[in-house]
This record gives C-alpha cells, structure tokens and sequence, in this order.
C-alpha cells in the first residue's frame, strides 16, 4: 500500500454577504510566510477572482499550512 504525506495551504475567506469560503491548494512552496500568504491573498482580492455566484471573496478570515499522511487501502481495477 502506498503511504505519502500531502501537503495542502487551506484559506478561509469572509464573502460580501458575511459567509465563510474556503479554498485549498496542493503543494504551496516550501517556507512559505505569513508575508507570503498575506501579498498573495491581497492581490487576489484586489483583482476580484473569486467569488461564489454574487457572493465575492473580501477578507482573508486564516491560513494554514495543512500536513496530512494518506494511505490508500484500494486501486481502482487495471481493465
């Protein structure tokens, strides 16, 4: 069985209505700041990517560096 450690940088956003948004990414760059993460996230919000229908994306809420080890117990059929 495959075993891998997965690291992911998860970001919780406030949206114009007051709702929380979250987004994830794989694999952020190693040592990754907090200055990193806040230059980042602004120049996302400056230039209004993201949104959830209506709803856009106004304030970085937090950030983390999320570290996970995944175990697979099954692979999908070769046929």
């Amino acid at each position: 069985m495959e075993e891998k450690t997965v690291t992911t940088l998860a970001l919780s956003f406030v949206t114009e209505q007051g709702k929380i948004a979250r987004y994830s990414l794989r694999e952020p760059k190693d040592g990754l700041s907090r200055a990193d993460v806040d230059a980042g996230v602004n120049a996302l919000l400056a230039a209004d990517v993201f949104a959830i229908g209506e709803d856009r994306f106004r304030a970085l809420k937090d950030a983390a560096v999320v570290q996970r080890s995944v175990r697979k117990l099954t692979t999908p059929d070769a046929h």
